[in-house]
């Protein structure tokens, strides 16, 4: 029986879904603040709760072969304030790619027949997300950073390494909030305070494209005359960008508000995603979704386009149509079809998404890039009623790319029932919410033929992953 407030002395066994390192004491698990698997160390036990119990990192005795020295003056183990970003600043890139695989694994644990091909791994683990969402805070001086985990605390990246900021973001990022910073304590405008309801900035909202094209989006309680200089100081200071100011006049922890107004710029970024010599670019408004990791997003839709299998034409000479669900700016549709179109082969798309910027977005990008694509609006499961007719027989592949909270089964009765599509190909964030969609897919006649993992988030706990399913016969 483990005491409150004793230390013992063990090793780091692993970790649980969330990434908090988990010992065994005497039989227990045990979580942690701070450990790397193969780590000997002493805890100290602070909490021993019905199901769980806690301690805290006294003394890392033995380090392990795959710990490694923090570079982040925010990641201190010690800090309460620790920010909440990542998960693995004390572990080796090895140690995270294996923690990733073994998630994967373990969420598609009941789909015996299923082949996991291997984790794609990341070319770069630093300065490779292209958006930022800032929270601003005071005390005597006016801070920005990221939120402790579970809690509103924000933890400053001000004075964290050589430009400021996030060690996850390109540097202009820290330089544009430093800015921002500095120019908001010179004029003196205040800032959100969630306890008393009162100040006007509430965070920065920073987008790159691929052309180093940026946006940036002052997110504020209400509109003031203050923030036009702060955008002309950005602009003098680091180039011509899109500004925008959107008002949140909600209380609370809001990111943004129904109300944008544009103070230069088109409010856009550029993305341009490419595979061998072809390569598709798209425009994206910035609110629209678009992967955070340009550079993995394209081995991303590589392995879309490897399931898909588009090469030449199907039973029936009829050329391929993909139903995009979720279909954002029409990214991956728009990818496979023209990659496809490059490899001699017709694709047609069609495509729903319940952001009306977005499908606006989507429209536009299948027409610059050559795509026969039609796109609606509404919610995925409408995506029968309102393209309906003898469109619905047509598509032999359907693509999913969900929120975390993943498609829900009455999205995939419908689509399963009504087009009984050949293949799904399902795209997820979150792999268990993803096997929860699969098994019901399962039930719907469709087998799980292949997985694989793709790291877009580095240094974090979170993985991407791709799963092929085939109408059984």
């Amino acid at each position: 029986m483990l005491e409150l407030a004793k230390t013992y002395e063990t090793e780091i066994a692993g970790y649980n879904h969330a990434g908090v390192p988990l010992a065994k004491i005497d039989g227990a698990a045990v979580f942690t603040n701070d450990g790397v698997v193969g780590d000997t160390v002493r805890l100290r036990i602070s909490k021993i709760g019905r199901k769980f119990i806690f301690a805290e990192t006294a003394e890392i005795v033995k380090p392990s072969p795959h710990r490694i020295e923090s570079d982040c003056a925010g990641f201190s183990a010690k800090n309460s304030s620790r920010c909440g970003g990542c998960d693995f600043r004390c572990a080796d890139y090895e140690s995270e790619s294996r923690f990733k695989s073994e998630t994967l694994s373990h969420a598609f644990r009941n789909f015996k027949t299923a082949e996991f091909l291997p984790l794609v791994k990341a070319d770069s683990i630093s300065a490779y997300r292209n958006k930022a969402q800032y929270k601003f805070a005071k005390a005597d001086t006016v801070r920005y950073g990221f939120y402790a985990r579970g809690s509103h605390r924000v933890v400053s990246c001000s004075d964290n390494g050589e430009h400021g900021g996030c060690k996850l973001h390109p540097p202009i990022f820290g330089q544009i909030a430093e800015t921002v910073r500095r120019m908001a304590g010179e004029l003196k405008l205040s800032v959100y305070n969630e306890q008393t309801r009162q100040g006007v900035l509430r965070g920065l909202f920073v987008r790159e494209g691929s052309d180093k094209n940026i946006a940036v989006v002052f997110c504020v309680k209400r509109n003031v005359p203050e923030l036009k200089k702060i955008a002309g100081a950005l602009r003098h200071e680091h180039g011509a960008m899109s500004v925008i100011t959107n008002v949140a006049p909600a209380t609370g922890n809001v990111v943004l508000g129904e109300k944008d107004f544009l103070l230069y710029g088109d409010g856009c970024v550029t993305e341009k995603l490419s595979w061998g010599t072809g390569q598709v670019t798209l425009s994206a408004p910035y609110r629209s979704f678009l992967q955070v990791n340009t550079v993995q997003c394209e081995k991303l839709y590589d392995i879309v386009y490897g399931f898909a299998d588009l090469r030449g034409r199907h039973g029936g000479g009829v050329a391929h149509a993909i139903a995009d669900l979720y279909c954002g700016i029409g990214s991956i549709g728009i990818y496979l079809a023209a990659r496809a179109a490059a490899a001699g082969t017709d694709v047609t798309v069609r495509g729903i998404d319940e952001v009306a910027d977005s499908v606006t977005a989507a429209e536009k990008n299948a027409a610059a890039n050559n795509v026969h694509a039609e796109y609606k609006c509404g919610n995925a499961s409408d995506f029968t009623q309102l393209f309906g007719g003898e469109k619905i027989d047509k598509i032999d592949i359907a693509v999913l790319d969900p929120a975390r909270k993943g498609a829900g089964e009455k999205v995939l009765a419908d689509i399963a029932g009504m087009l009984s599509p050949r293949k799904f190909i399902y795209v997820s964030c979150n792999p268990d919410t993803a096997a929860r969609d699969c098994e019901t897919l399962r039930g719907l006649g469709y087998a799980v033929k292949k997985i694989q993992g793709c790291d877009m988030f580095p240094r974090t706990r979170h993985c991407e992953c791709v799963i092929l399913l085939e109408k059984e016969s």
